[in-house]
């Protein structure tokens, strides 16, 4: 089964209105998940398409040099 820590709100209560942008937005992650930064593992060479949501980015692993 899949497992999804959200982190505990701070000391202060979570309906403050005097919290900071960076306390708006929950930090989600599955337990077990890599959260080591993409660029540790990857370079970024193009874009290859947009959407909606999201942009496609053409990348090259650097431990094997592959695309």
């Amino acid at each position: 089964m899949l497992k999804v820590t959200v982190p505990s709100c701070p000391s202060s209560p979570c309906s403050s209105v005097t919290a900071s942008t960076e306390n708006l937005v929950p930090d989600y992650w599955i337990d077990g998940s890599n959260r080591d930064p993409l660029g540790d593992f990857f370079e970024v060479e193009s874009e290859l398409g947009r959407g909606a949501t999201s942009i496609v980015y053409r990348c090259k692993q650097k431990g094997t040099q592959k695309p």
